[in-house]
């Protein structure tokens, strides 16, 4: 009898220990998922962002005014603003060309504890860069939107 009672601790022990273990395993593996996605949208809007960068283009003032380059720096986040080569049209037939305005911006997440990177496009070029346009979401979890600014001297 003794025995029995002995082997029943030791298996409960043994059944406690093992529960923990997985328990432990399966929080941990949720929390580097999250962190994973979050990592992974991150990339993925530094690839989109940069992508258009690259598409941007530039005249002078004179030329169009409606074309534009603009960022502006707003401590920890910052926000730009330009014309790009970048439209991608998703309708046949439609009246769009390739030119887009791009605004790249943050917002205040609805929890307050970060921010979100924000996308406006716009596709008619006109005299109000300011308004209109198609906006959402590229990144949440944002803790920093820094832009380097170069003037091609340095």
């Amino acid at each position: 009898m003794i025995e029995l009672l002995i082997a029943i601790a030791i298996f409960s022990f043994i059944s406690v220990a093992l529960y923990t273990s997985f328990s432990r395993t399966f929080s941990v593996s949720e929390e580097i998922d999250s962190q994973d996605s979050l990592h992974h949208s991150a990339k993925l809007a530094i690839l989109i962002v940069s992508n258009e960068i690259k598409g941007a283009f530039l005249k002078s003032e004179a030329e169009n005014p409606n074309l534009l380059f603009i960022g502006e720096d707003h401590g920890d986040f910052d926000s730009i603003r330009f014309n790009t080569f970048s439209h991608f049209r998703y309708l046949k037939n439609v009246k769009e060309s390739d030119q887009n305005m791009i605004n790249y911006y943050t917002e205040d997440e609805e929890s307050g504890d970060f921010k979100k990177l924000v996308r406006r496009e716009k596709v008619i070029l006109d005299d109000k860069p300011d308004e209109g346009g198609s906006i959402f979401t590229l990144c949440n979890g944002v803790t920093k939107f820094n832009i380097k600014f170069c003037s091609g001297t340095k």
